[in-house]
């Protein structure tokens, strides 16, 4: 589902099975419905429910919800997806693109999964940075199939309706239970925040203090980080041009030393004092030895012809003479080679180490059964030896670089902080651990100063949550009496009075709960 995303997000699309192109799917034909597409709220409550029949996961679910939302919901809303970095653009060149720029909406990428992806798509689409969001971690459906996974073993041998059936009533054991904890849920929303505010901002700007900064400098941080990943990776047209004439340049003169190899091996099968022979004797013994060198010899003659051919043609193009090794511009040419080997071990060992983290994050989700669990501990056991090779790779590309970068070991790529600093080791072109923001200490400083951005706008949502709960509590209190006297002495009363006692008795739990947040020491919502 990544039709008409901007190039520069491909690499997060290709880490993920969800953005594969549709020829690139499987799903076994012995299953109809093959999963379910299911969109939430931050509270958990569950929107819309989409069968997925016969297919993986395709842009067309995800666009239904897009569509539902458009519908019904109020303007300005935002979407997370695994992928919406990228699902963005397939909205807009979709039939919903006017509709959906019209109500000024957008996407962005799930906390947790928001760390697989590139450097330049977590500025724009993790939630951390982006104004307004709060707290939100926005992972409400990895909780969600946590718990649903259950259902697999029950519905997998029922028939179509039955099977609706079920999962119909699991959703709406999950609203209730969700609509039970709702206040304690922003209870623990506020408690958080709070805690940031009371905790991390004093350090926070105690830190500044000793560091001698201000908190305007670390905002200038956050954007010359930004304005430096937009340039990260960026090559001139005439650095591809140079590299990729090098690189012939080294096959052509690897060719020319085989060539030469093979003129001397194919000299020494013709003896000094060779004479025409019969077949029966000494050359018809060394006959298809000679046919196997006089092979090779033709066949590297070729190669040597058409790269010989390859350099002229460039060297024409580019209007050069022939560059020889010692050359200033052969030099920075085998430089760049190197930088580009150095940034794709790098990128190898990037993905690999973000395949680890997902799949020890899989290991740790509930009703996982013993078979998945054995499995993806046999994968991580692969996947540790992977990322080992990928180490030593990385290392050897690191040395070839002028000057050498830090080599990398086990302990520093085998959890999320090297995730963070991704993108600063990418940067070979500039000595980008000589700025200010790329320094570990004021990278620490720069994602606290968004931590606490973010919790103070919890804080705002939260006491207009609090209060429509509130409201809408009593709002509903006020219907129910006003219904059970209207309905007095009808058939119906009675099944209206208990589902109405059930739900006034966790409305009491609400209210109590409210009470607490409204007796918190930092609350700030009357």
């Amino acid at each position: 589902p990544t039709d008409g995303g901007p190039a520069s997000l491909q690499q997060c699309t290709d880490n993920w099975k969800a953005a594969a192109a549709d020829t690139q799917k499987r799903m076994w034909d012995v299953f109809d419905e093959s999963g379910y597409f299911v969109s939430a709220c931050r509270h958990g409550f569950i929107l819309w429910v989409a069968d997925m029949i016969r297919s993986g996961e395709l842009a067309k679910y995800p666009l239904a919800m897009v569509a539902k939302a458009l519908e019904i919901l109020s303007p300005r809303w935002l979407m997370a997806y695994d992928i919406g970095c990228s699902f963005d653009g397939t909205i807009r060149s979709s039939s919903l693109g006017p509709e959906y720029e019209k109500q000024d909406c957008r996407t962005c990428v799930n906390s947790f999964h928001g760390y697989s992806h590139n450097a330049a798509c977590q500025q724009k689409h993790h939630p951390l940075n982006i104004p307004g969001l709060g707290l939100e971690d926005l992972e409400t459906l990895e909780r969600f199939f946590s718990s649903s996974n259950q259902l697999a073993s029950v519905t997998r041998y029922m028939s179509a309706y039955r099977r609706r059936v079920f999962i119909d009533m699991f959703l709406q054991q999950w609203d209730r239970e969700k609509y039970q904890n709702l206040a304690t849920m922003l209870f623990n929303n506020y408690v958080q925040a709070l805690d940031i505010l009371e905790n991390e901002e004093p350090a926070f700007k105690n830190d500044l203090l000793v560091l001698g900064l201000t908190e305007t400098d670390i905002d200038n941080y956050l954007v010359d980080e930004a304005k430096h990943i937009d340039l990260l990776g960026s090559e001139t047209r005439e650095d591809l041009y140079a590299i990729e004439y090098v690189e012939l340049l080294q096959r052509y003169r690897e060719i020319n030393r085989q060539l030469e190899n093979a003129s001397s091996e194919f000299r020494l099968q013709i003896p000094e004092d060779y004479q025409f022979m019969s077949p029966d004797n000494s050359y018809a013994a060394n006959l298809s030895e000679g046919r196997r060198t006089e092979t090779q010899h033709r066949y590297l003659r070729e190669q040597w012809n058409a790269l010989h051919l390859e350099c002229v043609k460039m060297e024409t193009a580019m209007g050069i003479r022939r560059w020889e090794i010692t050359d200033p511009e052969y030099i920075e040419a085998v430089k760049l080679i190197n930088t580009r080997k150095y940034q794709r071990a790098l990128e190898k060992l990037h993905k690999l180490v973000i395949q680890r983290l997902f799949e020890l994050h899989k290991m740790n989700l509930s009703n996982t059964g013993y078979k998945m669990r054995t499995h993806i501990s046999h994968a991580l056991q692969r996947r540790s030896k992977a990322i080992q090779n990928a180490v030593k790779a990385y290392n050897t590309a690191a040395l070839a670089l002028n000057p050498p970068r830090d080599m990398l070991d086990w302990s520093k790529v085998s959890h999320y902080a090297f995730l963070d600093q991704f993108n600063i080791l990418r940067d070979t072109r500039h000595s980008v651990f000589d700025q200010p923001w790329a320094k570990p200490i004021n990278r620490s400083l720069m994602k606290q100063r968004r931590r606490i951005e973010r919790a103070r706008e919890e804080v705002v949502r939260l006491n207009v949550e609090i209060r429509r709960l509130h409201t809408a509590i009593l709002n509903e209190g006020k219907k129910f009496d006003d219904t059970l006297q209207r309905l007095q002495g009808t058939a119906i009363h009675g099944p209206i009075a208990n589902f109405i006692q059930r739900r006034n008795t966790v409305n009491s739990l609400l209210l109590s709960r409210i009470q607490q947040i409204y007796s918190l020491p930092g609350f700030s919502g009357n």
